[in-house]
């Protein structure tokens, strides 16, 4: 490589972007162009295996492990080109999808991916082979995925070799021999175990205009709404076209939260107004800030009550109540910096680290510290009763807002991207598994059984519901056999210990019900052992080989250049 800014670093410790994942590498990799990483491919000396190739690290599991390795990091990789008017966007692998986005804006006329999750700092190389989700349109092209939209990619193998893989097959760049073992449907879910990604060109489509609107369906003595009440077969507008869901499991008060989308039947006559920028800017500004910041500051609430007395030492009860404090202030602080600096109605930057500092010192020493507060009816955060309160409130007043105040907008199927900031103090995480939407009646009130003979943990955030079409583009599709919906717990506490052991319960859960998951969004994916093949079956036993295949043993690396230890102890062991 002949650019120095492109040379190697030592090793270093990067986490994912809410902190439940780190990464040890022996080495990092800032390549500025495909030769660079074919030649960081071709030297293991120099650049030890495991290879793995990351970009904004918005995974919530270990995939971006690359311990003693190397890790790439591609965010150099950003080139962009429309081809065919706009039919086609081929992208360097470090394109997020904001970029893609924006790019695609400028199109005559403008176009748009087919599938639009929430996450924009995205990356094309990432989501050309890995796991994502949106709430998919009914009567779309059957895409439940952004890998689906994928027409052709390149991806450097383990010989070093640039392979294009596309429709007719994969083929060595130069006029080398074609590889039958790649093909499009094996490396859209291939999380660059078969090689690293470099570009991507995805196929798009026509600018969806939708209309968005909130509606709150609670469970009425006890009763789940069903997949009609869910789409709004009775609201008077006719069934959604998508629905995106919030549920909340918990208290008798529980319901779901709807965001139904529906196609608008005259786009050229409505205009996107003021109004509807503001409200879906509310909208983007709740996802991003909002929901974490609000419920770490009712954890630190929780944590603040603590007094000397009841089953817990005076010192240690004083250091929780301390630490509840702090958290509260910083929680607090960074609401009203990001409501401030990044809110809809005013700038759009984001809040700096030394403006929230000062201002939760502020609250910590002037406001904070002079409350009274009651004793506390248990003693920690995960089961305390006072927190499962606030957490009501919380609930119901998310609830009534979206859906009286916030109401409804316009917004194009791209409009849901939302940039997520990393420098923060509160974070969320979440787990994936995805359900036949056929079972629905059956597995929604099994699933509140569940959170509720669970209640030592209580996740801070509503279970998220995508409802997603049937997508067999992939050999690791999670609704290759029809529509499903997913149930993903979210909660504000990644590194907490109660959050990974309701992981491991909700995982025997999930897989005793036919739920799918995903490698790089499903939690404590380890435990138990044998979830994917349970999962997949033979589509997991035929992916398992065709890695291991792209990966043939090294000297020093039994497991190839691209299989991690996070991915070793996933597969099925290396044939024979």
């Amino acid at each position: 490589m002949d650019d120095k800014r492109a040379e190697p670093s030592g090793p270093a410790e990067l986490y994912n972007w809410n902190r439940s994942a780190v990464s040890r590498p022996a080495v990092v990799a800032t390549p500025r162009s495909v030769a660079d990483v074919v030649a960081i491919v071709r030297d293991p000396a120099r650049y030890p295996s495991p290879v793995r190739a990351v970009g904004k690290r918005h995974s919530t599991t270990a995939c971006i492990e690359a311990d003693g390795g190397t890790l790439i990091l591609t965010h150099h990789l950003k080139t962009i080109a429309l081809e065919a008017g706009g039919a086609r966007i081929t992208v360097g692998a470090g394109a997020t999808m904001l970029e893609v986005r924006d790019a695609l804006r400028g199109a005559d006329p403008p176009r748009e991916l087919a599938v639009s999750p929430e996450i924009g700092n995205a990356t094309a190389g990432s989501v050309a082979c890995s796991g994502s989700k949106d709430s998919s349109l009914d009567g779309a092209p059957p895409r439940a995925q952004i890998a689906s939209c994928v027409v052709a990619l390149k991806l450097v193998n383990a010989r070093g070799q640039v392979v294009t893989v596309d429709e007719s097959g994969a083929t060595v760049d130069g006029g080398g021999r074609p590889d039958p073992d790649l093909t499009l449907e094996l490396v859209r879910g291939c999380y660059g175990l078969c090689g690293i990604v470099v570009e991507v060109t995805f196929e798009t489509a026509e600018r969806t205009l939708l209309h968005n609107r909130f509606h709150w369906l609670p469970f009425e003595a006890g009763r789940v709404p069903t997949i009609d009440d869910v789409f709004g077969r009775d609201d008077g507008h006719g069934r959604a076209d998508a629905v995106l869901g919030f549920l909340q499991p918990y208290y008798a008060h529980g319901g779901l939260l709807v965001e139904r989308r529906r196609r608008v039947a005259d786009p050229g006559k409505t205009v996107i107004g003021p109004e509807d920028l503001i409200r879906r800017a509310t909208r983007d500004w709740i996802w991003e800030w909002g929901a974490s910041g609000v419920t770490s500051f009712l954890a630190g609430a929780a944590d603040a009550r603590r007094r000397s007395g009841g089953g817990m030492p005076a010192d240690d009860k004083g250091a929780e109540r301390q630490h509840g404090v702090r958290q509260m202030a910083r929680a607090g602080a960074e609401i009203a910096t990001a409501a401030i600096d990044v809110g809809p109605l005013l700038k759009n930057r984001a809040p700096t680290k030394e403006l929230r500092d000062a201002a939760a010192r502020v609250v910590a020493h002037s406001v904070l510290a002079g409350m009274d507060w009651p004793d506390p009816e248990r003693t920690s955060v995960a089961d305390d009763a006072a927190f499962a309160r606030l957490l009501r409130l919380f609930d119901r007043g998310t609830g009534v807002f979206l859906s009286e105040m916030l109401g409804g907008y316009h917004a194009y199927r791209s409009d849901s991207l939302v940039e997520f900031t990393d420098d923060r103090d509160t974070f969320f995480d979440f787990t994936f598994w995805a359900f036949p939407q056929r079972e629905w009646d059956r597995l929604v009130p099994a699933y509140l059984r569940f959170c509720r003979a669970h209640l030592e943990f209580r996740p801070a955030l509503f279970t998220e519901v995508y409802f997603i079409c049937q997508d067999t583009s992939s050999w690791l599709s999670f609704s290759a056999d029809g529509p499903v919906f997913t149930l993903d717990i979210v909660d504000n506490r990644p590194g907490d210990e109660g959050w990974k052991k309701m992981n491991h319960e909700y995982n025997r859960w999930a897989a005793d019900q036919g739920g799918r998951p995903l490698m790089n969004q499903t939690k404590e994916l380890h435990a138990p052992p044998g979830l994917l093949r349970r999962a997949y079956g033979e589509a997991w036993t035929r992916f398992s080989r065709a890695v291991w295949a792209s990966n043939p043993p090294l000297a020093g690396h039994a497991n190839g250049r691209f299989v991690s230890d996070y991915f070793n102890r996933l597969l099925d062991p290396r044939p024979a």
